[in-house]
C-alpha cells in the first residue's frame, strides 16, 4: 500500500496556500521564465514594485466620489473635499542590518524580474499568429566582497543592461559594530510605449559574509532609546531571544540564522511578503475547578 491518496497535512496545506497567494501577488506564477498573457505586469501583480524615477500616482477617483458629496453639518451646504496629492511610487527599497566589527568584508546579491514585450514562441492568438506577451527574464547577480569602512559605498550596476538599475549604500561603526545600509534603486526613466519594460518586479536583496560565516549581530538600539521605562527593560529580558538582526526600508527582512544559534545570523535578505509563524497557545486544564457559569451563579 503507498499513502499516494492521502490527505495534506495542516503543515502541508498551510504552505500551499502560502505559495499560492504568494504567486498571485507577487509572483512570477508560472516560473522564472513565464510568459504572461496580460496587457499589463502592474494590472497582475500588485506587491513588490519598483517604479521607475520620479512616477507619482493620484488617488483613485472613486475615492476622491466616497469623499464628496457630504453635507457641512453647520450651514446644510456641500462639504467641500481637498484635491486629491500625488504619492511618489517607490523606485527604491533596501535593509539595514549589523555586523560584528571583526568582520572584513560582506557580500551582496540582488534579484528581480525584468518583463519585455515580445511575440510568444507557444501562445497564438484567433489567427494562429503569435500573441504579444510579456516574456519574464530573471536578473540576479552577486557582487565582490565589499570591504567594510566607514562612508558611502561605490555605486554597483548588478547588469550591464540595466545601466540605470543600481545599487548604494552606506557603512557606519557603531559600539564597535558595522552598521551597513543596502539599498536597490530604480532609476531607469519611463517611457511612452510599453511602460512595464521599466519597472522592477520581485526584488531581492541579500547581505552574507564570504563563505557564509554567521557575522550579524544584534541591532544597538541604546542609541535610540537612552532612557527605558523598566516596563521596557522588562520586555526586552523577556524576549532577549528575539534578536533584530536588521530593519527593512519601504520592505520586511527575514534573518537566516546560524544553526543551533540565536543570537548570530549568516543572512540578511529583504522579504516584500513577510511572514511570521505564531504557535498555538492551549488553555491550560485546570483539574476540581468550578467554571461552569450556570453553577457559579447558583453558588451564595
Amino acid at each position: 500500500m503507498t499513502d499516494a491518496l492521502a490527505p495534506p497535512t495542516p503543515l502541508e496545506l498551510r504552505s500551499q496556500l502560502q505559495e499560492m497567494i504568494f504567486n498571485d501577488l507577487l509572483g512570477p506564477a508560472s516560473g522564472e521564465n513565464e510568459e504572461l498573457d496580460e496587457d499589463s505586469v502592474r494590472s497582475r501583480y500588485i506587491v513588490g514594485l519598483l517604479a521607475p524615477r520620479g512616477q507619482s500616482a493620484l488617488p483613485d477617483e472613486q475615492e476622491e466620489l466616497a469623499l464628496g458629496g457630504g453635507v457641512d453639518a453647520q450651514d446644510g451646504k456641500p462639504a467641500s473635499v481637498p484635491a486629491p496629492m500625488p504619492a511618489m511610487l517607490p523606485s527604491s527599497c533596501g535593509l539595514t542590518c549589523s555586523v560584528s566589527g571583526e568582520t572584513e568584508a560582506v557580500q551582496v546579491t540582488v534579484r528581480w524580474g525584468a518583463y519585455r514585450r515580445l511575440r510568444s514562441e507557444t501562445l497564438k492568438n484567433d489567427k494562429g499568429e503569435p500573441k504579444l506577451v510579456w516574456l519574464r527574464r530573471q536578473i540576479e547577480a552577486t557582487s565582490e566582497p565589499i570591504p567594510l569602512k566607514e562612508g558611502k559605498l561605490a555605486p554597483w550596476i548588478p547588469e550591464p543592461e540595466y545601466a540605470e538599475v543600481y545599487v548604494s549604500g552606506l557603512v557606519r561603526c557603531y559600539e564597535g559594530a558595522w552598521s551597513v545600509t543596502v539599498f536597490l534603486v530604480n532609476g531607469q526613466t519611463e517611457p511612452k510605449q510599453r511602460k512595464d519594460e521599466a519597472w522592477l518586479f520581485q526584488p531581492e536583496i541579500r547581505v552574507r559574509a564570504p563563505e557564509r560565516a554567521a557575522v550579524f549581530i544584534k541591532r544597538p538600539l541604546n542609541v535610540l532609546q537612552p532612557n527605558k521605562e523598566p516596563e521596557s527593560l522588562a520586555m526586552e529580558m523577556m524576549y532577549r531571544r528575539q534578536v533584530e538582526f536588521a530593519v527593512g526600508h519601504g520592505v520586511g527582512v527575514h534573518a537566516e540564522k546560524a544553526p543551533g544559534e540565536w543570537k548570530r545570523a549568516v543572512e540578511i535578505r529583504t522579504s516584500v511578503m513577510p511572514t511570521y509563524e505564531v504557535e498555538q497557545v492551549d488553555a491550560p486544564r485546570m483539574e476540581g475547578v468550578l467554571l461552569d457559569m450556570q453553577a457559579l451563579g447558583l453558588l451564595e
